[in-house]
């Protein structure tokens, strides 16, 4: 029997009569039957035809499962496992997106969250395995999304934008191709477009990651919109204490609204949390298209007492 341990409900059973002569035969056996057993009742509709249509032998499946759960396991480790098993299926199945824009994605989370001593290698292999996925006719999206990003970084904007669009068109159910195409919107401009396609991607996404949360808050500042921009700065907090992306946000919003005390308290704080931060760097790691934003942003935060 397979038991959800959530629900304590029984997924999948069945009983097997052999004479075992080969324990690692019926052990094979077992695991097919698991793994096809898992596909049926786990993953269907879009989901099973987007990640499933091309996946029809016992290791591939093995590898998708293996590597999916590695990815989502959040971790540094995880998502070098989960590398690993996806150049394993694009190897087997090379016919297949799941490999190799799992891999862009993979190599794109390293180089985001620092997980990697070589962030522009990481993102070159991003845009390298990205490349080789948005050329496929059965597309899932994935490899649009990070290759978008990436675009945005090298500031070809138009392409960013038209890039991520056509992720969200594949796949209009991907939290991570709306929140990515939110960022880019956010930085090319449109405010009021990006809050939008967050939202969209927070009502897709069950267990929504800070970096989501913190693309909206921003967005909602750059709109205008800033007494809604502060409770969602300071619900990023909650999730990650430690991160001084929302306590920039909050910072920005503070000082823009003439909350000078507060902004100055958040300013100290970033201080604290990352003592080397500077705002040189921090505008360079900015890809605004309107430089008079970001002109707008830095000058609120040297106001606050961040250094150059």
């Amino acid at each position: 029997q397979l038991i959800d341990v959530n629900t304590q409900q029984a997924i999948w059973a069945e009983r097997f009569d052999r004479v075992i002569d080969d324990v690692f035969t019926l052990q094979d056996e077992i695991t097919q039957e698991v793994i096809s057993s898992l596909n049926v009742e786990l993953v269907v509709g879009e989901t099973s035809r987007v990640w499933f249509d091309k996946l029809d032998g016992m290791e591939a499946r093995e590898c998708f499962y293996r590597g999916i759960s590695h990815l989502y396991s959040g971790t540094k480790e995880g998502n070098a496992a989960a590398r690993q098993m996806f150049e394993k299926l694009y190897a087997i199945h090379p016919e297949s997106v799941q490999g190799p824009s799992i891999v862009a994605l993979t190599n794109w989370i390293d180089a985001s969250f620092g997980w990697t001593d070589t962030p522009e290698k990481s993102l070159q292999e991003a845009a390298i395995w990205a490349k080789k996925a948005v050329e496929y006719d059965d597309n899932n999206g994935v490899g649009h999304a990070v290759l978008g990003h990436i675009q945005l970084l090298e500031r070809k904007y138009d392409e960013a934008v038209a890039t991520c669009s056509q992720g969200v068109e594949l796949r209009e159910s991907c939290p991570l191709a709306h929140g990515l195409l939110g960022l880019v919107l956010h930085y090319c401009g449109d405010a009021k477009l990006a809050v939008k396609n967050v939202k969209e991607a927070l009502q897709l996404e069950k267990v929504y990651p800070p970096w989501l949360i913190d693309i909206l808050a921003a967005s909602y500042r750059d709109s205008g919109e800033i007494d809604i921009s502060i409770p969602v700065a300071k619900e990023s907090l909650r999730l990650n204490p430690q991160s001084n992306d929302a306590r920039l946000i909050l910072c920005s919003d503070y000082k823009l609204t003439a909350n000078h005390d507060q902004a100055k308290l958040i300013a100290d704080e970033i201080i604290t949390n990352d003592p080397a931060f500077n705002l040189s760097a921090f505008a360079q790691s900015q890809p605004y298209r309107d430089t008079a934003k970001l002109d707008r942003l830095i000058g609120a935060l040297r106001e606050s007492g961040l250094p150059e």
